[in-house]
């Protein structure tokens, strides 16, 4: 069995890369000598070059930097190429060094049936020629191997049929009489494996210990069992790779099984990721703080950036909202981690703090139903410490935080600093009787007259962001009642609401006469 191009694509799409024309050639195969590298194609299409190195079979890799706005020299060399019977041309940079391939580029590629794959430049990810020719290269030393296009083909289909990781790694090792462990280096704690239940613990607790995980490569002969171990950095990970084999296997072909699972983790590394998020979650909510950083810098992308949490209930709040905004995330590339404790599900994720685009937060105001749920949400954070002061304080005192905003769904930062505030002040004698002075006006105007003035202010301030319209569907009440209701209170008080230090006072006194009186 050939490699073909199509089996490139499928690996360089973990790299960004797509096939954009010539569909019908990617079944070319690829040679198995060399991959021709040109940084500079040259003016007139590189015809000469061309001529004196790509051989048949051969798939070019090049920026076009030297042709990279001349249509008619791009046209040139991709006739060149596919009279050289190369196998196809990956243009690397794309978007930087050639902006976008001119329709007439396309079309003849299309015509001749000769696959374009690009690779998209991303600043946010770094990625090199020697990531693309390794992997390449890789794939092609394995030519002939079923064991490599089977792995493969099952990753493919595992992904696109939502499998899990242990799946994929088990297709490496079948019918191999080996197993694979994938040990995170930062905890040491294995994050996937071929193993069984009963023999990861033992492996965790017993043979981890003994094996040097933090060397790039080793080898070691423990009784009759042969480790081979192999470590690895990708994306967000640093992971330590190991093959376990019996003694008497000696035709494991262990360097090639090393990179058939180097594949396999860079397709789901993301995944990987994400089995990191009970961990670090319970690492902050314990308080456990330096070790949250350590699991944490697997989400941080720039020192420059600020910090995003969203938290939820997950046995009330609709997924709608949740899943588009994971969706985002995914499509802007974001690395987020999501972990949960008991019902509560946190998302956490790290993005430039930019005031002049759009970020994740415009998210948070869509028109989606939470149903009886909350979604509380903090955002550009940017101090690692109020992060995960502000997610404990949030874990622990949720029950408080729904029962104070009973009739909101969304809550952000600042609610969650006041409910904190206001929690503070209702164990406190002193703050409790400084609430009562500030209201007595009001407390006692309901008590001669029967009235609802402090609960239509409470309304007002706390759960209708200070709107008549709300207030008087959340109350069942005309909103002409609700405007008189608060110019009374205003009166009473002997201030009004378009003086940011009443509304700063009056609304931290009944955020905490709510929850005193129930």
């Amino acid at each position: 069995m050939q490699t073909t191009v199509q089996d490139i694509l499928r690996l360089q799409s973990l790299q960004t890369g797509r096939l954009i024309a010539g569909q019908q050639g990617s079944s070319c195969h690829v040679s198995g000598a060399t991959i021709l590298e040109l940084t500079e194609m040259g003016s007139g299409g590189g015809e000469e070059l061309l001529e004196g190195s790509l051989k048949k079979n051969e798939i070019l890799i090049t920026a076009l930097y030297n042709i990279r706005n001349n249509v008619e020299d791009q046209c040139t060399a991709i006739r060149t190429m596919n009279r050289l019977k190369a196998s196809g041309l990956i243009v690397f940079y794309y978007g930087f060094v050639v902006k976008e391939f001119d329709r007439k580029v396309v079309e003849l590629c299309n015509e001749l049936e000769f696959p374009l794959i690009v690779i998209d430049y991303d600043e946010r990810v770094s990625v090199a020629y020697a990531d693309v020719l390794n992997d390449i290269q890789a794939l092609v030393r394995g030519e002939g191997d079923e064991m490599l296009h089977a792995a493969i083909n099952s990753m493919i289909q595992l992904q696109q049929n939502g499998g899990s990781v242990k799946e994929a790694l088990s297709q490496i090792v079948k019918n191999r009489h080996a197993e694979i462990v994938a040990v995170d280096v930062t905890s040491q704690r294995i994050l996937c494996s071929t193993l069984s239940e009963k023999e990861e613990f033992e492996f965790e607790n017993k043979e981890m210990r003994t094996l040097p995980l933090n060397m790039l490569r080793f080898e070691l002969l423990a009784g009759e069992t042969q480790y081979y171990g192999q470590r690895y950095y990708s994306g967000y990970l640093e992971l330590s790779l190991v093959l376990i084999t019996s003694k008497g296997e000696r035709k494991v072909p262990v360097e090639f099984m090393f990179s058939c699972m180097s594949f396999c983790i860079n397709l789901w590394r993301l995944n990987l990721i994400f089995t990191k998020g009970d961990s670090l979650i319970n690492s902050i909510v314990q308080k456990e703080w330096k070790r949250a950083r350590r699991e944490l810098m697997f989400y941080r992308q720039e020192e420059s950036m600020s910090w995003h949490f969203i938290m939820y209930d997950t046995s009330k709040s609709s997924c709608a909202l949740i899943q588009n905004v994971k969706e985002t995330l995914q499509r802007e590339g974001v690395p987020y981690v999501e972990g949960k404790k008991e019902n509560l599900s946190i998302i956490i994720y790290n993005q430039y703090a930019d005031v002049n685009s759009n970020s994740i937060d415009p998210l948070f105001h869509l028109d989606l139903p939470l149903e009886d749920g909350k979604l509380v949400y903090a955002s550009n954070v940017s101090d690692e410490h109020e992060l995960f002061q502000m997610i404990c304080d949030t874990v622990e005192e949720w029950a408080f935080i729904c029962d104070l905003f009973r009739s909101r769904s969304l809550l952000g930062r600042f609610e969650l600093m006041e409910a904190v505030a206001c929690k503070r002040d209702c164990d406190k004698e002193e703050a409790r009787e400084q609430t009562r002075r500030i209201l007595k006006p009001l407390i006692d105007y309901d008590k001669q007259r029967d009235g609802l003035l402090i609960e239509t202010l409470s309304t007002f301030l706390i759960d209708a962001n200070r709107s008549f319209k709300d207030v008087a569907e959340l109350t069942y009440i005309h909103p002409n009642t609700a405007q008189y209701r608060i110019r009374k209170a205003e009166s009473l008080l002997g201030t009004d609401f378009n003086q940011t230090a009443a509304v700063h006072v009056v609304y931290h006194a009944v955020c905490v006469y709510r929850m005193m009186e129930g």
